[in-house]
Formats: structure tokens, sequence, C-alpha cells
């Protein structure tokens, strides 16, 4: 059932990829006659560039920090753990 439904949407996709009229250059490159146009299009190059990947590396240090900050915590649990089995095998007199 649903591998029909996934072949009739494939094959409508195709059927619209085969209506659609092609585009062969982009109206930017005919107006990046002027300076304005041409740095702001290299800006947004960059930008659209550059923001993904800063997006990435943002994830990847809050992953990083996030990580070590429960290894910490789970040390800290170790620890806790340890003094109150050593706390409890000295039996309820060794305070």
């Amino acid at each position: 059932m649903i591998a029909r439904r996934w072949a009739s949407l494939l094959g409508a996709a195709f059927v619209l990829t085969l209506w659609a009229e092609p585009i062969w250059a982009c109206s930017v490159c005919i107006g990046a006659q002027t300076p304005d146009t041409r740095n702001a299009w290299i800006a947004m190059t960059a930008f659209m560039t550059f923001t993904p990947l800063a997006i990435v590396l943002g994830v990847i240090l809050w992953l990083r920090q996030r990580f070590r900050a429960l290894e910490v915590s789970e040390h800290e649990t170790e620890r806790i753990g340890r003094r109150a089995s050593d706390q409890s095998a000295m039996g309820p007199l060794s305070s």
C-alpha cells in the first residue's frame, strides 16, 4: 500500500519535471552589470556559504560541551556512590 503511494508520487514528480520549462540562465547573471549588484551577489554568496558552516560548528561545540558536562556529572555520581558505599561498609557507628 505504501509502496504504491510512493510509486504514484514519484510518477507524478517525473511527469511534472517533463512538463516544466527549462531555465537556461539565472536572472542575476544578466543584471550583474553594476558594482552594487555584483557586491550584493558576492555578499549573499558568502552569507549562504558560511551560515550553514557556522551552524554546524555551533552544534558540534555545543555537543562537545554537553558531553564534557555529562562526563563530569558521571564522575561526581561515581564519587558520591563510592563515598556512600564506604560509609555503609563501616557501619552505622562510624560517625
